[in-house]
């Protein structure tokens, strides 16, 4: 399937001051029917349980490091931050998902809730922003993961861009301020320390 991004005065009939301005349309007439066989099973895989993938990446730093009480406790505090900032933020604004403005069927079945902000690339946010002072070549992977699930969960019609990025930067943003947070309040404890000097 080709997927372009164009813009539409129809997707801001609900809200004048959507940012985006931009709806997935498909190339054919059916937004999913050319997506069929090894493309969409891909693509539901990518968009479902990818996730897992910066979760483990994070795991396997905390691991690496033995920094075992800095590093939990940052990423408990992390991840805390990290879900009421989602919940600000969706009770802020509401978007409507792009399968309910273009009237199709989802690549993968979801409730018509509010798409804004995409919790899976905010948790990818969060374990990106985690591991970029940890361990560096983990953040890459995990970054590219994120790209990857986030692509995946626009061609599934579950979110639209600004969804994504708004996502992975409010769980960028909630991982450090954890950690400055941390760093502020124990600054005697070296497990806080991001990389090891």
């Amino acid at each position: 399937m080709a997927v372009v991004l164009t813009s539409s005065q129809d997707s801001l009939r609900h809200n004048v001051f959507r940012p985006h301005a931009f709806i997935v349309e498909s190339s054919t007439s059916d937004n999913f029917k050319a997506m069929t066989g090894i493309a969409a099973s891909l693509v539901r895989d990518i968009a479902l349980y990818l996730i897992a993938l910066p979760a483990l990446f994070v795991a396997l730093a905390i691991v690496r490091r033995r920094a075992w009480w800095g590093d939990l406790r940052a990423a408990a505090l992390g991840g805390a931050f990290t879900i009421a900032l989602v919940k600000i933020a969706g009770a802020l604004y509401f978007h409507e998902r792009p399968f309910v403005v273009q009237h199709v069927a989802p690549l993968i079945a979801h409730a018509p809730d509010n798409a804004f902000p995409s919790d899976h690339l905010a948790a990818c946010g969060l374990a990106v922003a985690f591991l970029i002072g940890r361990d560096r070549p983990l953040a890459i992977l995990a970054t590219l993961c994120a790209v990857a699930i986030g692509y995946a969960r626009i061609a599934a019609a579950l979110h639209w861009p600004i969804d994504i990025a708004s996502g992975f930067a409010l769980g960028a943003a909630a991982m450090l301020a954890a950690d400055a947070l941390l760093r502020y309040l124990f600054p005697e404890r070296p497990g806080i320390a991001l990389r090891e000097r």
